[in-house]
């Protein structure tokens, strides 16, 4: 899978432009506030219909607009596609090959892609939910009875915590079952996938470390033993009281652990920076590693001003593994430089300024 063009319309701090890419490396350079990062998220935007840095879909407009459009033209199996992104009076909309998406289950999968950037050392230091959205955006591209049940959960969880809120504790009941139905499918096959990344974090730590730590990923579920609805209802039952008294869901996967363990110890709080870059280093590579056996293709892979956080001897190790690869390869640094080891390969150098590129 490659990424031929890219355009875009009052997003963020860009110039409404086309961006042609090479199908191997493309190196984006430039000061900071220019415009780079915001390449990255207009391309992470069509693999995952969100941008990984903006809750707000409005804030995504140019300064003084109220709209923007993004468009990619791409190759996937040898078929040429196009998603294209658009927000205006106040909503999004999503086509694939000028088809209106009308569900998260048609849109996700179509373009694959994975980012790399400073802001990875949250999946290992921050709070489960980041370990969570992690996992769910890696998932959501290659299942897409994953999405669909991932996105019932939250439908009904949104509407089970406003009852609750309301009080309205007779209409719990249906909720509770629904919860349990998409809840316990998700369980499953989270479980199956970080048993997969696991075992492929083990093999990227050992490249791209240098010691000899142990690292694996530890998930907890409620929902992964053996419960019938009744036994569940029998759960929500037992929280029914703390969950009206802070007007939310206590129980479910919404709660799910999903932690790095390094020695059998907890990474969050027993790794030390350089150990914690190496696991999220390892961990995205790793879900590349899977893409690429799902999809059959590799995905496209986005290095966002990493060459400013990682030392010499992980950064090296990073590119020979992600050079070795198929993968289109799109990197952004604050100025341009050449890269180790790889003169006899042909890299489509560009500048930004402004929010403009140049080749």
């Amino acid at each position: 899978m490659h990424l031929e063009s890219l355009i875009v319309n009052n997003f963020r701090n860009l110039e409404s432009q086309k961006i042609n890419f090479s199908p191997k490396i493309n190196y984006i350079y430039g000061n900071n506030a220019q415009g780079k990062t915001s390449i990255i998220e207009a391309i992470f935007l069509l693999a995952q219909g969100k941008s990984f840095r903006e809750k707000r879909v409005k804030n995504l407009c140019k300064w003084d607009t109220n709209n923007f459009e993004v468009q990619g033209d791409f190759e996937s199996h040898g078929i040429n596609k196009t998603i294209n992104i658009t927000y205006a009076n106040n909503k999004k909309a999503l086509f694939i090959n000028e088809n209106k998406i009308k569900s998260a289950q048609e849109f996700f999968g179509t373009f694959t892609a994975v980012s790399f950037s400073p802001d990875d050392l949250n999946i290992v230091k921050g709070p489960t939910s980041e370990r969570r959205r992690f996992i769910d955006r890696i998932i959501s591209m290659l299942n897409k009875n994953y999405v669909y049940n991932l996105v019932s959960y939250q439908r009904a969880l949104k509407t089970r915590n406003l009852l609750l809120q309301k009080s309205q504790i007779e209409s719990l009941s249906a909720w509770n079952q629904l919860l349990f139905k998409h809840g316990k499918e998700v369980a499953k096959i989270r479980n199956e996938f970080i048993l997969k990344l696991s075992q492929k974090l083990k093999e990227t730590y050992d490249f791209i470390s240098n010691d000899n730590s142990s690292v694996l990923i530890n998930y907890s579920s409620e929902f992964l033993v053996d419960k019938d609805n009744e036994d569940l209802e029998s759960l929500y039952e037992k929280n029914l009281e703390k969950d009206l008294r802070y007007r939310t869901t206590s129980s479910g996967i919404h709660r799910d652990g999903i932690d790095f363990l390094i020695n059998d110890l907890n990474a969050r709080g027993n790794c030390s920076q350089g150990q914690a870059r190496s696991i999220s280093l390892g961990a995205k590579i790793a879900s590349t590693k899977l893409i690429k056996e799902f999809m059959g293709e590799d995905p496209v892979l986005l290095l966002d001003d990493v060459q400013s956080e990682l030392d010499n001897f992980r950064l090296e190790k990073l590119f020979e593994l992600l050079f070795s690869t198929n993968s289109q390869i799109i990197i952004t640094a604050t100025e341009k430089k050449n890269l180790a080891k790889l003169d006899h390969l042909k890299i489509n150098y560009m500048s930004v300024e402004n929010g403009a590129l140049n080749t």
